[in-house]
């Protein structure tokens, strides 16, 4: 059977995902023409081509306020590695500052929320906001420190990316704001490099018991 998500070939190489089977022998596919941007079209099964396990990579999702409760607040998925966020030139991606000081570059790209709400908070994602900190202000951009909505965090070369890398991360980032508050504040050249974020890594996991599967974040090369 066909499995979504699937690229749509020879001709048109955008990600589609199937959404129903229809009459006909056609299906229904849901083409992402590019982030955010979707379009449902019929195409016979001759005009498929399935994603292998080994063309697809894992991203992580973090949801927003608005839609914890039915969905979690992190999720793994898999998608094609041709997927447009990987596109060096899609200027829908976002760098986090403070994993590319630590030598563990994430991007991030904004999403369609599952739900919709009026409350404006239901929008936000402290998580994304966080992993958005400038090194020497602690402060995200103003784009990101409200209505974020949700987001898709990847490895911008294509790497797999576990939920484990991303909740390290995300608990780096608040042990950094914590330190913005000290007197002392956040140096950095001392405090965002490789071997400190490998560290609190490597401490994290242990005392979380996520051993012997810590995601790739404990394993840094120095």
């Amino acid at each position: 059977s066909l499995s979504a998500p699937q690229t749509l070939s020879p001709s048109a190489p955008q990600v589609g995902e199937i959404i129903e089977g229809l009459k006909e022998e056609r299906y229904g596919v849901r083409i992402e023409l590019k982030l955010t941007v979707f379009k449902e079209v019929r195409i016979k099964p001759l005009n498929l081509t399935k994603v292998t396990d080994k063309d697809k990579t894992t991203i992580v999702r973090l949801a927003c306020d608005g839609e914890l409760g039915p969905f979690s607040k992190i999720e793994a998925l898999s998608i094609p590695k041709g997927h447009v966020v990987f596109q060096s030139s899609s200027e829908a991606r976002h760098r986090a500052p403070i994993m590319d000081l630590a030598a563990f570059p994430m991007a991030i790209f904004k999403r369609v929320p599952h739900t919709t709400s009026s409350r404006r908070g239901a929008y936000d994602n402290q998580w994304a906001t966080w992993l958005m900190i400038e090194p020497v202000s602690g402060f995200a951009p103003p784009q990101w420190q409200s209505m974020v909505g949700p987001v898709w965090v990847i490895r911008p070369g294509g790497e797999p990316l576990s939920t484990h890398d991303v909740i390290i991360a995300n608990e780096f980032s608040s042990h950094l704001l914590d330190m913005y508050g000290d007197r002392s504040g956040v140096v950095p050249e001392r405090d965002i490099t490789p071997k400190v974020l490998s560290r609190h890594a490597f401490q994290y996991a242990s005392h979380h018991h996520m051993m012997p599967n810590p995601g790739n974040l404990v394993h840094i090369p120095l």
